[in-house]
């Protein structure tokens, strides 16, 4: 356990509260395994620095370029904002990972979306680009084992938060993984101790 433990990441958001006894099981059992392994990278709801997951592992520094992220949640592809590497992965595979610090991935093929121009009135940023480009090719099975990534001005008009989005949703279109260019915005997001050096990649939380 010692040589991965400093890398695990680990945020009960979607148990806590729980919604009935098995979650409340769960959710402890989560917290024994936390103590009994000293995981020092806990953030339960209404902790210290909890919350969502995904927004968590933003705000926290886990998520950063060029880092690979395996999470047990399929918008773990969330962290591609920050032009990170995540994946989505099963509970098994998390467990895998927690004991050997491995894991085997197919490298995806890549899809490229450039996407330029000043964005119409009605443009609701990240979130009615990434609708538009799903429905454009082909729905939930358009991008599926891809690598969905985005470039282009219009891109670059985008803060943070609007690409987390674009990242997010790529997920609908049954996408492996997101990449959105990093560029100078990028980069001032992360000024400021937003990036955890000591910590290469991360698993968002235990799945149901």
């Amino acid at each position: 356990m010692e040589p991965i433990r400093e890398k695990i990441v680990l945020i009960p958001d979607h148990f806590v509260p729980a919604k009935d006894i098995a979650s409340a099981i769960q959710a402890r059992k989560l917290r024994d395994f936390v103590w009994k392994y000293g995981i020092e990278n806990y953030f339960e709801v209404g902790g210290r620095g909890g919350g969502v997951c995904h927004q968590v592992m933003m705000e926290q520094g886990f998520a950063a370029p060029g880092r690979l992220i395996a999470g047990a949640d399929s918008h773990t592809c969330t962290y591609g904002a920050l032009g990170a590497i995540s994946v989505g992965i099963g509970s098994t595979e998390a467990g895998v990972i927690f004991a050997t610090g491995r894991m085997w991935f197919r490298v995806p093929q890549s899809m490229r979306f450039q996407v330029d121009g000043e964005p119409d009135p009605y443009v609701e940023g990240g979130k009615d680009i990434i609708l538009r480009v799903i429905s454009e090719i082909g729905g939930v099975e358009g991008a599926r084992y891809r690598s969905m990534e985005f470039y282009g001005s219009t891109i670059s008009l985008l803060d943070v938060a609007e690409r987390m989005t674009i990242a997010n949703m790529t997920t609908e279109a049954g996408a492996k993984c997101a990449y959105v260019h990093v560029d100078k915005k990028t980069h001032e997001y992360l000024r400021g101790g937003r990036v955890r050096g000591h910590v290469q990649g991360g698993i968002c939380r235990l799945g149901r």
